[in-house]
């Protein structure tokens, strides 16, 4: 998993804040408050859910606003892009993930889950829980103030524990075990809970074997008691089943009269079940069907009354409708002749006015072009839409140079990017060829090259051979010690200090190939092995010398041919050309084969280092690899957006000449074509004045003419406007005005009658529907309740009170009856009042109480008895002392096997846990102190070499380069840390389940001094090329020296401490 965004929405004091990640290596810089600790704990939020609400200070709760949650943009293994989203309102806080397609300015959603934590921790996180991120992951100045507040004997313990998962749990669990067991029992104590116990149970048995006497009379006492206990059991179990019976005929006695009424009243019902068939809610609508019946009918004789009074009226008035049919022409004319008046005056200034707009548009015609005239405006048919057309035009235009100019700045840009991206990566391959080819390069013994293709097979591989050879030097060394012993006692040492010098110089050989020796053992092992090859030389020498004077039958065996063949078989797993190496290694004489096994250790030694270095460097150029690959997909995509930005600019061209040419005008740029649309539409608006006043003229003649034809031709309709109209026309238009308002008056009236005429026969219509109506309502609920006419339902109507009266009573009876029973008893209860009358239920309720009065005296002499025996038992017993005795023996033992049984759950998980610890510390330990060895070793520059546990021992040593060892109790608070922190890196390094998991460390470095500062960030920026490290600080000098040793780290400076924060901000 790799880091590539932050999205923060609201937690604790950030709010709207978006942080990029994207590097191998990040180191997240800012001042105290500015949020680092907060940043860091909503990666561990998205990652593994919200804390609780009674964990304030985890939980984070926004305080500047904001939604509570964010996302986290993140990368698998495999390059995938996924946006990991919490948010503390939806969905009970769950992981919403989706899956995305990242570019350089856009991200594509494809698909969408809601994975369970389970889930999400399996297939992102290599199964990291929360308290194995908290542990393994995520390193904070927290823990490390813990290591300086330890003390020394806690010291170790925690170190040790440091290199474990879940190390102070399982530390913690053992330490209550052993604790809880030592209080509970140990074998030679006497404090113990368990042993105290034992010593009360062994004195009270005392106590008591010296009150045997009477336990003979006791036992037989006691068999007799458990017998009486027997019988009462059998007595109490009979007596509830008596009593029960007693009950239930007693109130099958009692309530036989409500039983006998009961029947009365279900007969009485039977008569008259009809009723029933009425419910309430129908006789309701009975009655107001009825009573709406009435109201309408009163209703329809109110509005025939006033229908024929209506008539009456209407048949008195008369209205002239020919005369009313000229009111407006009149009327119009009587208003007219003023305006006729004015008319007249208006034809001269129009035809002065007509005049001065034919000049004007002239004009406009010849700006707009030479050869226009009044034709061609016409057909310039413009509108807003043109405008708007020509408008967009322009703006496009504009906007297409910017795009254009824009784009060609973002393609440089990325082409540039992509340029630096593919140097980058050429860097990388040829760092890893050259590598590759020194891993490739390296060959034993001439044509001999090595086989093993991992550094860790390699070293398996050496570590199988040197074994192989020391075992087979060895040999060879002692029987030549033999045969030096055997001639000459002088010779016999000089081999046995060979052998070792030769031993040890193998051993360190190695050590030095494994990563594990201290500085200077290469050197140390040629030193030893030049003199194991002298003291042999010599050795050799003496014992020829010595072989010259005896015989030869007293040398010595050579070494076993089965050293050879192990040496031979180990040489075929190392080289290409075993037969070649082996006849060097086990050549003579030994300082010949010494050199070869130097040769042979420097060069496995070289090709070690080679095949390490070559894997470090794979992971950072597929890194490479892939970011040149997405920066070249971005350039393509930047060059097609310029083609096609392009193309749609010259499409844009040709439209706009196409629209030109359909509206006939020439080629011009979109602000020439607007200031022709402005002289155009001055000159149509002057062509429109001129043709509104040739119109208002032409039609001013025609209104004078045709006033004066109207005026007589609706005059001589008339003879009293007839008469006077010659003489004065206006008085008689107002004569025969007057006559007009008289005739409308009357007209008025009679609409209004008419209209109430109307609106009373839609009433008549509307009460005989609704009568209809109602009656079908009537014959429906009649049907409904089973009845053939409106009478049978009156006559079944009058029995339904008492009917309800009844059933009011019956269920008063039924409850009185059957409270407090169950069906069963209810079923018993009526068998009885059937099947017995008054006289034979008091009889039998007699003679079960009778029976129940005998059952309960049996039971009352049972309990004498066995209280006599219980007093009989404690007269056996006669003191005090001895029921004190049975009883804390009966509680010693009782406790005693509780601390047992707790006891043997507490040796077993303890025996499980160092099982558990056991294994662990064979299988895994080795490989992860080695490797914690080595980066306390680089991290204190070779001032200590190696760390080491003690046997049986939970704690941690280091050892120096003098081989000496110190303890953990003896070391300062910055180097107890600095321990710490190398055996947590070396845990995370070697657990493989989440081998892509990044590394979050807070403000680690306070108590380091320069030149560890340094160690620090050159290890973790090894760290950083295999799996992503991002680095919290809120000290200048730390980043300082972070971007020093670490130059391809991302450098993200978070802004200072603020109260709010009024919108979002983009860091990184």
């Amino acid at each position: 998993m790799k880091l590539l965004e932050a999205r923060i929405d609201g937690f604790g004091q950030l709010q709207g804040l978006t942080c990029r990640l994207d590097g191998p290596s990040v180191v997240l810089y800012g001042m105290n408050e500015a949020g680092k600790s907060t940043l860091f704990g909503f990666i561990r939020t998205i990652l593994f859910g919200f804390a609780r609400r009674n964990q304030p200070a985890e939980r984070q709760e926004p305080v500047h606003g904001g939604t509570h949650g964010g996302q986290l943009v993140f990368e698998d293994d495999e390059g995938q892009a996924y946006i990991a989203e919490r948010y503390a309102h939806v969905n009970g806080g769950r992981l919403k993930l989706r899956r995305t397609s990242l570019t350089e300015h856009d991200a594509q959603i494809h698909e969408e889950s809601w994975p369970a934590q389970e889930e999400w921790e399996r297939r992102f996180l290599g199964g990291t829980t929360e308290q194995l991120f908290r542990e393994l992951y995520a390193i904070t100045l927290t823990e490390l103030q813990q290591v300086g507040a330890l003390s020394h004997e806690e010291l170790g313990r925690y170190l040790y524990h440091a290199g474990w998962e879940n190390g102070k749990a399982i530390a913690a669990a053992e330490k209550r075990l052993q604790l809880e067991m030592e209080q509970l029992f140990k074998p030679r104590g006497a404090n113990q809970r368990i042993n105290k116990r034992l010593k009360t149970l062994e004195k009270t048995e005392q106590e008591l074997r010296e009150q045997e006497d009477a336990i003979q009379a006791y036992n037989g006492l006691q068999q007799e008691l458990e017998r009486i206990s027997r019988e009462l059991e059998q007595l109490e179990a009979e007596q509830p089943h008596r009593q029960s019976a007693v009950q239930l005929a007693g109130k099958a006695h009692a309530i036989r009269p409500l039983w006998l009424r009961q029947l009365e009243l279900g007969r009485e019902r039977a008569g008259i079940a009809d009723a029933q068939r009425i419910t309430a809610e129908a006789e309701h609508n009975w009655q107001e069907l009825r009573k709406e019946q009435r109201s309408s009918a009163q209703e329809q004789e109110q509005l025939e009354q006033e229908e024929q009074l209506i008539k009456q009226k209407r048949q008195a008035i008369e209205v002239n409708n020919e005369l009313l049919a000229r009111k407006e022409e009149a009327e119009a004319l009587l208003l007219e002749s003023e305006r006729i008046q004015l008319l007249r005056e208006e034809k001269i200034t129009l035809t002065a006015e007509l005049q001065a707009d034919g000049e004007a548009l002239t004009r406009l015609l010849g700006r707009i072009a030479p050869n226009w005239g009044v034709r061609e405006l016409l057909d310039l048919q413009l509108t807003v839409s043109d405008r708007e057309y020509v408008r967009g035009q322009r703006q496009l235009e504009s906007e297409a140079g910017r795009s254009s100019e824009r784009l060609h700045a973002d393609l440089q840009a990325v082409i540039q990017q992509e340029r630096e991206a593919a140097q980058q990566l050429a860097e990388a391959e040829a760092e890893l060829a050259r590598a590759e080819a020194a891993a490739g390069g390296q060959s034993a013994f001439g044509s001999a090259a090595f086989l093993p293709q991992t550094s860790d097979a390699m070293r398996a591989a050496w570590h199988s051979c040197d074994a192989a050879l020391r075992e087979w030097e060895l040999e060879r060394l002692q029987g030549s010690a033999a045969r030096g012993e055997a001639g000459q006692g002088s010779a016999g040492p000089l081999w046995i200090g060979a052998a070792l010098a030769g031993g040890a110089a193998v051993a360190l050989g190695a050590a030095s190939l494994g990563g594990g020796a201290f500085p200077g053992a290469a050197g140390a092992a040629a030193a030893l092995g030049a003199l194991a090859l002298a003291l042999a030389a010599l050795a050799a020498a003496r014992g020829r010398r010595a072989a010259g004077r005896r015989p030869r039958s007293t040398r010595g065996p050579a070494p076993a041919p089965a050293r050879e063949q192990r040496v031979r078989a180990a040489l075929a797993a190392l080289v290409s050309a075993p037969a070649e190496a082996a006849a060097a290694l086990l050549a003579e004489p030994p300082h010949a084969a010494g050199a070869a096994r130097e040769q042979l250790r420097a060069a496995a030694e070289a090709r070690a280092a080679a095949l390490q270095r070559s894997e470090q460097l794979g992971p950072g150029r597929l890194e490479l690899a892939r970011r040149h690959a997405r920066l070249r997909a971005a350039a393509g995509e930047r060059r097609e957006a310029a083609a096609a930005a392009a193309e749609e600019r010259a499409a844009a061209a040709r439209q706009w000449r196409g629209w030109l040419e359909a509206i006939a005008l020439p080629d011009m740029s979109p602000d020439a074509a607007l200031e022709i649309f402005e002289l155009a539409e001055q000159a149509l608006h002057r062509l429109q004045q001129r043709d509104r006043r040739q119109a208002k003229l032409e039609a001013a003649s025609t209104q004078i003419a045709a006033f004066e034809a109207r005026a007589a031709e609706l005059c001589a309709a008339f003879p009293d406007a007839a008469q006077r109209l010659p003489a004065e026309p206006a008085l008689a238009l107002r004569l025969l005005q007057a006559e007009l308002r008289r005739q409308a008056a009357a007209q008025e009236e009679a609409a209004r009658l008419d209209e109430r005429l109307q609106a009373l026969q839609y009433a008549l219509m509307a009460v005989r529907s609704k009568q209809q109506q109602q009656g079908a309502s009537i014959r429906q609920l009649t049907e409904a309740a089973g009845f053939r006419n409106e009478a049978e339902f009156a006559a079944v109507l009058v029995h339904r009170n008492r009917l309800e009266a009844i059933d009011n009573e019956l269920n008063k009876l039924k409850i009185e009856i059957e409270a407090g029973m169950s069906e069963e008893r209810l079923k018993e209860l009526e068998l009885l009042l059937t099947s017995h009358d008054g006289d034979e239920l008091k009889q039998l309720c007699d003679r079960l109480r009778s029976e129940a009065e005998q059952l309960e005296k049996n039971r009352g002499d049972l309990l004498d008895k066995r209280g006599r025996l219980r007093q009989q038992l404690e007269h056996l017993l006669q003191e005090e002392r001895r029921r004190e005795l049975l009883a804390v023996k009966e509680t010693t033992l009782s406790q005693i096997a509780g601390d047992a049984e707790r006891y043997a759950v507490l040796a077993v998980s303890a025996s499980l846990i160092r099982t558990t610890k056991r294994t662990y510390e064979e299988e895994r330990q080795p490989a992860l102190l080695r490797l914690a060895g080595d980066y306390v070793r680089r991290l204190t520059e070779g001032r200590y070499i190696r760390v080491t546990t003690t046997p049986d021992q939970p704690s941690i040593r280091l050892e120096t380069p003098d081989n000496r060892l110190i303890d953990s109790a003896m070391l300062s608070r910055g180097t107890a840390e600095l321990v710490y922190l190398a055996m947590r890196l070396a845990l995370a390094v070697e657990r493989t389940a989440a081998a892509g998991m990044p590394l979050l460390l807070d403000a680690l470095f306070v108590n380091f001094d320069r030149q560890r500062l340094h160690a620090v960030a050159q290890l973790l920026g090894e760290l950083s090329l295999s799996r992503q490290v991002i680095l919290f600080t809120c000290h200048e000098h730390i980043r300082a020296a972070l971007q020093a040793s670490m130059p391809h780290a991302v450098q993200i400076e978070l802004p200072g401490a603020r109260p709010a924060v009024s919108g979002p901000s983009f860091v990184g």
